[in-house]
């Protein structure tokens, strides 16, 4: 059974896997193919009455409720996915009335699924509980260890690491926050925009007041 709740106001992702093109009717992954980048962190969020503030532990963001919904999901931590925590994901607000549908074509398969948060395109927050040296060492033990590449974001140091496949996948951002890890993770699919100036404004939104150094 699928592990999610829709929700709209302050909550705390994700699993490899985004809604493709399909017929009239069915529905298609609703976001950009861009990445996470250091440059679109820190910026000011032109605050809105549709803008509200969020928060994952100390991590404080900003979302146009027009524009994005927010969803409690549960996330596949990588290289192994085999650790799961809850984590915040903002999706477009368009794909919200599809969830729990059969309308939905994720991955190449073409099969019809019932369409979850999960799997839709948009942007995850997560907490995760270790330090950052340890989800690097899991990279490293993977031989994974030269994917990496260094990462400072909303003035937080850490490590990216990039899962793409078919013009789809997801940029993550493991940053270092004191004695634990945040995750952001965001999912795209190639030739599909649809709120990504939204998304991009979350990224730019996102900060922290603690101390930060890198592990």
């Amino acid at each position: 059974m699928e592990h999610v709740r829709v929700v709209l106001g302050l909550t705390i992702p994700l699993f490899l896997a985004a809604c493709s093109t399909g017929e009239p009717g069915v529905a298609n992954g609703g976001t950009e193919a861009e990445q996470v980048t250091d440059d679109d962190a820190g910026d000011t969020f032109a605050l809105s009455d549709s803008v509200v503030g969020a928060t994952v532990g100390p991590v404080q963001y900003h979302y146009d409720t027009n524009a994005l919904t927010k969803a409690e999901v549960l996330t596949k931590v990588p290289p192994g996915y085999g650790d799961e925590v809850w984590g915040a994901k903002l999706i477009p607000v368009s794909r919200t009335p599809l969830l729990g549908q059969d309308r939905c074509h994720y991955g190449q398969s073409g099969r019809t699924e019932t369409c979850v948060a999960e799997k839709e395109a948009g942007l995850t927050i997560a907490l995760l509980e270790r330090p950052l040296a340890h989800y690097r060492q899991a990279f490293v033990d993977e031989g994974l260890g030269d994917e990496l590449s260094p990462a400072t974001f909303a003035g937080i140091s850490g490590f990216g690491f990039d899962s793409e496949a078919e013009d789809s996948g997801i940029n993550y951002r493991f940053l270092a926050l004191e004695d634990r890890t945040v995750l952001v993770a965001r999912q795209f699919v190639a030739g599909n925009n649809e709120s990504s100036e939204a998304i991009r404004q979350v990224i730019r939104s996102i900060s922290t007041g603690l101390d930060t150094p890198a592990s």
